[in-house]
C-alpha cells in the first residue's frame, strides 16, 4: 500500500459505503470474540467445575491411631498445655480460608494435613495475613481424644479439621481450600516455578526428596540441585523443598512451606492468560474448595488491590518445646496463654 494511501483522511473511511463495511466488519469482529469468550467460558466451567466437588472422604481408608515416631524415644514425655479460648476478632469485610496440603501420594483427597494455614484477607484494607500450624501441635480431637493437628482432617474430613481450628484456636473458616500434595508439583509448574534462597545444608536433603518422588514417578524425572544461593526450582523440586524436615525441625520446614506460597502469591498476581488453561486442568485435579465464584472475584479484587505483594506470616506456635506423647513427636507452647494472645494479636483486624 502507497504512503498516500496510508494518509487517507479519517472522515472519508467513515462516509457512504465504507461506514456500512466498517460497522459490518465491526460486527463480525465483536462476534468472533464474543463467541470465543463463550467457549472459553464452557471450557474454564467444564473443568474448574470439578474444584467444587466433592472431597471424597472414605470413612474405611481412616486409621484410628496415633502416627508412632521411633525418634520421640529419646523426649521427654509431656502433657497437652490448655487454657481459654476465645472466638478471634473478625470484622465484616474480612474472610477466613482454612488452607489444608493433604500428605497423600495418590488422587484422592484423603490423609494427614501436611500443610495447615489460616489465610486472612481484609477487603477493607487490601491486606493479607498467613497463619501456619506446626503440623505435629498436640490438640484435642472431637472423639478421637488428643492427637496432632494434622490428623483432623484424615480423621474426619473438613469438617473436622474446621471444628478443630474453632475449639482449639478459636478460628471459624469462612471456606476451605483443599490441595492434594501428590498434585502440587504441578500447580507450581504451571506457575513456572518458584526462587528459593537454598542453604547448603539443605541441599542434600532436598535431592533426597527429589530422588524419593522421581522413584515413584519414573517416567518424570526431575534434575537434582547442585549448589546453594537462590535456585529456581521446578515442581517436584519445591515439594521437596517444603517437605524437608530434618534441617530446622518442623518450625523451620513450615518456613519453607510459607516461603514457597509467597513466591506462588507474587506470581499469581502477574499472572499470563496463557498460563490459565494448563493451570486449571491442574487444579480441577488437585485442589477442592467451597468457595463461590462471587466470593473469588471480591477476593482477587483485594489481591490486584493490595500495594505489594508480601503476605503478613505468623506461625502458632512460635515459641515451643518438643517431647513425646502416645510415642509421637509433638509441639506444645512453652506457654499456651502467651501463644493464643500472639495469635489474636496478629489476626486482629
Amino acid at each position: 500500500m502507497s504512503k498516500s494511501s496510508m494518509q487517507i483522511d479519517i472522515d472519508e473511511v467513515y462516509e457512504g459505503q465504507k461506514r456500512k463495511k466498517t460497522k459490518k466488519a465491526l460486527l463480525i469482529i465483536l462476534s468472533v470474540l464474543v463467541l470465543s469468550l463463550i467457549g472459553i467460558g464452557i471450557y474454564v466451567w467444564q473443568n474448574f467445575a470439578q474444584i467444587w466437588g466433592d472431597l471424597g472422604f472414605d470413612e474405611t481408608a481412616v486409621l484410628d491411631e496415633y502416627e508412632i515416631d521411633p525418634e520421640a524415644e529419646n523426649l521427654p514425655e509431656v502433657t497437652m498445655q490448655e487454657g481459654d479460648v476465645h472466638a478471634v476478632q473478625k470484622n465484616e469485610g474480612v474472610t477466613d480460608i482454612l488452607l489444608l496440603g493433604l500428605d497423600t501420594r495418590s488422587s484422592k483427597f484423603t490423609g494427614r494435613s501436611d500443610v495447615t494455614m489460616v489465610l486472612r484477607i481484609d477487603s477493607n484494607r487490601n491486606t493479607i495475613k498467613l497463619v501456619s500450624f506446626m503440623r505435629d501441635t498436640l490438640v484435642e480431637i472431637d472423639g478421637h481424644d488428643k492427637n496432632k493437628v494434622n490428623t483432623a482432617y484424615h480423621f474426619g474430613s473438613i469438617e473436622l479439621a474446621e471444628k478443630t481450628m474453632k475449639e482449639s484456636f478459636g478460628i471459624t473458616p469462612d471456606y476451605y481450600v483443599v490441595v492434594n500434595f501428590f498434585g502440587m508439583e504441578d500447580i507450581i509448574d504451571a506457575l513456572d516455578g518458584v526462587d528459593v534462597d537454598l542453604e547448603s545444608s539443605e541441599i542434600s536433603h532436598l535431592n533426597d526428596g527429589v530422588k524419593a518422588l522421581n522413584s515413584i514417578d519414573k517416567n518424570n524425572q526431575s534434575a537434582l540441585i547442585k549448589k546453594s544461593g537462590i535456585q529456581h526450582l521446578n515442581g517436584r523440586q519445591a515439594v521437596a523443598y517444603m517437605r524437608i524436615r530434618k534441617v530446622g525441625g518442623d518450625s523451620t520446614r513450615t518456613q519453607r512451606q510459607q516461603t514457597v506460597l509467597k513466591e506462588l502469591f507474587k506470581k499469581a498476581k502477574d499472572i499470563d492468560v496463557g498460563q490459565f488453561p494448563g493451570l486449571i486442568d491442574v487444579m480441577a485435579q488437585y485442589v477442592r474448595t467451597d468457595i463461590p465464584v462471587g466470593k473469588m472475584l471480591d477476593i482477587a479484587k483485594t489481591i490486584k488491590g493490595m500495594p505489594g505483594s508480601e503476605i503478613d506470616t505468623f506461625r502458632y506456635p512460635d515459641d515451643y518445646v518438643t517431647g513425646r506423647y502416645e510415642g509421637m513427636s509433638v509441639v506444645q507452647p512453652k506457654d499456651f496463654d502467651t501463644q493464643m494472645q500472639k495469635l489474636y494479636d496478629f489476626m486482629k483486624n
